[in-house]
């Protein structure tokens, strides 16, 4: 069961990651889209841009360091995401996301499905580093093949979760024009 914490760890590690650095290299128009939203006042846009960048690059940081704090810390910022798009759905807003960079696509219900599945990863990896500390058992179980395998199976989920706009849109039939 450790080995899903450690997928867990490297996927959601990897997802942040990629996204602070894709707002990053685009931060001005992730600032803008910010400003889009409409969820802070427009003097506010470029700080709330840079705290999210910042906070997401702190989860990115503390997963691998400690699953507990980091998993938590990305179980909450995922929640905030959820809770922020909620809103803007409930307003009828139809601003682009920019969760990872400039991609134009807006923002709506597949992007909390998204979120959704990225909250159940970090319970997946909390349960059994719950379980394991209540069973007073260590990380000195784990097999080196299997951080392996944990860490690989983590990283193609996060492939696959950070190309989830393009997926859902190649398998979601085409209206035409």
């Amino acid at each position: 069961m450790e080995y899903l914490t450690v997928a867990s760890q490297a996927l959601l590690t990897a997802v942040f990651g990629w996204a602070a650095v894709t707002k990053l290299r685009a931060f001005a128009t992730f600032r803008r889209s910010v400003r889009t939203l409409g969820l802070v006042p427009d003097r506010y846009a470029g700080v709330a841009a840079a705290g999210i960048v910042a906070i997401e690059s702190g989860c990115a940081l503390a997963v691998p360091l400690s699953a507990v704090v980091g998993l938590i810390g990305c179980l909450c910022l995922l929640t905030i995401f959820c809770v922020g798009i909620l809103v803007l759905l409930m307003r009828g807003v139809t601003a682009s996301c920019a969760c990872f960079g400039a991609t134009g696509a807006p923002l709506g219900r597949k992007h909390l499905t998204r979120n959704g599945l990225l909250a159940a990863i970090a319970l997946t990896g909390l349960v059994p580093t719950a379980n394991a500390a209540g069973a007073g058992a260590g990380a000195g179980d784990l097999q080196p093949a299997g951080v392996l395998t944990a860490v690989f199976a983590g990283l193609i989920g996060a492939a696959l979760l950070v190309a989830f706009d393009d997926l859902v849109e190649l398998f979601t039939p085409s209206t035409a024009r």
